[in-house]
């Protein structure tokens, strides 16, 4: 699992996502967004994030999704969160929950698929990248980032 969280890190490096500025942090969270919400432990887990407090993120994160277990948008949040501390298991049963709550959910296809490269599992990758490519056919953020990581994951391999 350390070596697939390291995988996953590399990559989003590479792909030109950074959790340590601020300057990056809508672009990785939540791209071409702002981020507003009236939950405020949704609001404090995305701040926490932006701090790059994964663990307070988290936290904030798991009370509101456990008020609202049917918000696609923290339950892909608390997956991110999760991703980041090197819980992928629990990460990706978020972003599925996420995607059977919302299949179309461009962000939790993004993260999904990122994550599915870092394990090397390019089959599953593919398959949410069709689905952002469906549903941005003149181009997104996230079909951006997408791309940018598939790249980077075709520049170093799944042995990196």
């Amino acid at each position: 699992m350390k070596l697939i969280a390291g995988s996953l890190v590399l990559l989003l490096t590479v792909a030109g996502v950074s959790s340590a500025g601020s300057a990056q942090v809508n672009d990785f969270l939540w791209p071409g967004r702002t981020i507003s919400s009236g939950d405020g432990d949704y609001e404090n887990g995305v701040n926490a994030a932006r701090a790059g407090d994964w663990q307070m993120s988290v936290r904030f994160l798991e009370r509101s999704v456990g008020r609202d277990p049917q918000d696609a948008d923290a339950l892909t949040m608390l997956a991110f969160g999760n991703s980041q501390l090197g819980r992928l298991g629990p990460a990706m049963r978020y972003y599925r929950a996420a995607l059977t709550i919302d299949p179309e959910h461009r962000l939790a296809n993004l993260r999904i698929g990122e994550a599915y490269l870092a394990a090397n599992n390019v089959t599953k990758a593919r398959q949410h990248w069709k689905t952002l490519s469906r549903l941005c056919p003149s181009g997104c953020a996230e079909l951006n980032v997408f791309n940018r990581a598939l790249a980077a994951y075709r520049i170093t391999g799944p042995n990196s």
